[in-house]
């Protein structure tokens, strides 16, 4: 037992063959893991996209909006989209409200859809609107709704290049990074347990 227990994991990293000794005390852990991750991936609720492109005419555009930077098109844009007023003819139009019976659910509403709604440039005069949502129809109608919005507004200054669709898979949780994370996780509990065996036998035959 002279040996510091630095030097005796450094011995057991070089016994190559200990793993393989043991190999049932990794693979096991890692068969669970992945039973795990793949239980975790189908109890946990599922989260649909859908998303839209809208294309600017170059011809009735603001030039601002051609002459700005990515980042500030970007911004531009996405502050009219999340703007509140926005949101909230969003909610009353879909009647997304209807199970709500405070002030401050809604206001939980409003955000949460905030949050929800990304804006990303896809080209010079391209640009995708998504929408996050445990409903898929859901999914749809908001893009669809803030597409429809977004155009009256500027009358004809933009087009709808792609329309929402209703998304027929999910895009969360990932079945691939659960089960890898169970996998990864189960292996490493089961290295830990050969180390603290192998520990313990050789601190007994020292």
């Amino acid at each position: 037992m002279g040996d510091s227990l630095a030097d005796f994991l450094r011995l057991m990293f070089d016994d190559k063959k200990m793993f393989l000794r043991r190999r049932w005390y990794v693979w096991v852990p890692a068969i669970a893991g992945f039973i795990g991750g793949v239980i975790f991936w189908a109890v946990q609720p599922k989260v649909y996209e859908s998303s839209s492109l809208i294309i600017a005419e170059e011809a009735r555009t603001p030039l601002p909006f051609f002459g700005s930077s990515v980042g500030r098109r970007i911004s531009m844009i996405r502050e009219q989209i999340v703007d509140i007023n926005n949101l909230v003819q969003v909610v009353d139009h879909l009647n997304l409200a209807r199970d709500l019976k405070t002030e401050k659910e809604y206001e939980k509403l409003i955000l949460g859809l905030r949050r929800k709604i990304a804006v990303r440039l896809k080209g010079q005069n391209l640009f995708e609107i998504s929408f996050r949502s445990r409903n898929p129809g859901e999914a749809a109608a908001v893009v669809g709704t803030l597409d429809d919005m977004f155009i009256a507004r500027h009358r004809g200054a933009f087009i709808v290049y792609k329309r929402p669709q209703m998304p027929s898979r999910a895009v969360a949780p990932n079945l691939l990074a659960a089960v890898a994370a169970g996998v990864l996780l189960g292996a490493c509990a089961g290295m830990g347990l050969v180390l603290l065996l192998e520990y313990r036998v050789r601190q007994t035959e020292s």
